[in-house]
Order: structure tokens, then sequence, then C-alpha cells
């Protein structure tokens, strides 16, 4: 499946570089009224590797990752987001001296919706299982590398999305040593026959595109012969 808006390359790495250095929230169960909370554990295994600790995690966009955060090594992610429906958009890593990795999930595949103000929203234990490329060889073609490297993801990945409410509940109290009320919004579990149905579904549009180009091309070849 794509990425989106590979034509500010620069700013999307340096989004998903941002969001797996360093935390770009404070995790915190306060919101305002106009905002909700989000709670998720994740874990993030690429090619069977355990990457989840300092993965970047994306919600909503990622050119600019105005909602990300850094997944600790225990993989308890907690951002706040404004009310509405959102949905988990990528997930990336760093490892030297393979590169950067990055995968996007589009709005259909993963999401999810606040609607209460000021509550905390659990949104399940989120397991991706993610396989792809282990060395990066766009990242020695400079500027041209980066705009290779955002116009397809980085492999395929599942989501594999479970319930555990008391897990939820005493992570949250050992952190803010309190029971908090929680309300439920799991992000979509994306199977392995729904990826390659995606991918399939792609392709025949990437055809159909190839095919209705080669036929414009024809006929303009056509109109120049025939005037």
């Amino acid at each position: 499946m794509k990425s989106r808006s590979f034509l500010r390359p620069t700013v999307v790495l340096l989004a998903t570089v941002l969001a797996a250095g360093c935390a770009v929230q404070k995790p915190t169960l306060e919101a305002k009224a106009d905002e909700a909370v989000v709670v998720a554990k994740f874990q993030i295994r690429y090619n069977g590797d355990d990457v989840t600790d300092g993965a970047g995690v994306l919600f909503d966009e990622h050119v600019w990752g105005s909602h990300g955060a850094s997944v600790p090594n225990d993989g308890w992610v907690i951002a706040k987001l404004p009310l509405g429906t959102h949905h988990l958009d990528r997930i990336g890593f760093s490892k030297f001296p393979a590169g950067q990795f990055h995968y996007d999930f589009s709005p259909e595949q993963t999401a999810f919706t606040t609607d209460k103000g000021g509550r905390v929203y659990y949104v399940g234990h989120v397991r991706i299982d993610w396989n792809g490329q282990s060395f990066k060889a766009s990242q020695f073609f400079g500027a041209v590398g980066a705009i290779v490297d955002q116009m397809a993801n980085d492999g395929v990945a599942t989501v594999t999305v479970t319930d555990d409410l008391t897990d939820v509940r005493s992570a949250l109290l050992a952190k803010f040593g309190t029971d908090v009320a929680l309300e439920k919004a799991l992000v979509p579990s994306i199977t392995a026959e729904a990826v390659a149905a995606v991918a399939k579904r792609e392709e025949a549009e990437v055809q159909k595109a190839s095919l209705s180009s080669a036929q414009d091309f024809r006929q303009k070849l056509s109109d120049t012969h025939n005037p």
C-alpha cells in the first residue's frame, strides 16, 4: 500500500525521526472539553525482531507529526487528540546502518472515534507484525532517494488488536496512581487477507491507469498523424 505526501520527503522523514527520537507529547490523563486522551499498548515486530522500544507512532497524518509519540520499552502510548474520527497513520523506526523504515495505514484501515471531551479512550493492545527489506539503499541517494522512499511502504504489515481492560487499568494505576474511568474505541485489526485484497485492488487500479494512459498516447499519436 502506497504512502502519501511523497512530494515533501524531507518534512515527512523529519516527522518520523521526531516521533522515533523523542516523546512528542508528555503523557497525561488530563484533557480539555474539546479533546480526549487515547491509550494503547504497542508491540511492533519487523522481520520477527522486536523494534517497539523507540519506534515512532503518528496519528492522523505524518507530514508534520502533530500527534505522535515515541513508544517506550513497555509499549504504552498515551496521547491527546481532538474530538472526532482518527486513525493510526504511520509507524516508523530507525536502525543503524540499515536506515529508516516506515509504514502508512489508510484512514479506512485503522479508524477509531473519540466523541466525549475530557475522557480517556482505550484503543487496544496493538500488535503489528511487519515484514520488509532489511536494508534501505535509497538512503544513499539524497533527495531523490528520499522521494523514492516515500512513494511506497517498507514491506507489508498486519495488525492484531486485543482487548485487555484489566491490563490497561493496572498500567494506568501504576503510572498515575489513580483508577481511571475508560471509554473504549478499539483500532480495527488488519488481517493478511485484508492486506492482500488491498494490494490486489491497488495493482488493478495501477494497471487500469496504465492502460488508460497507453490509450491516450495512442490517440494523441493517431491525431498527430491524421490531422
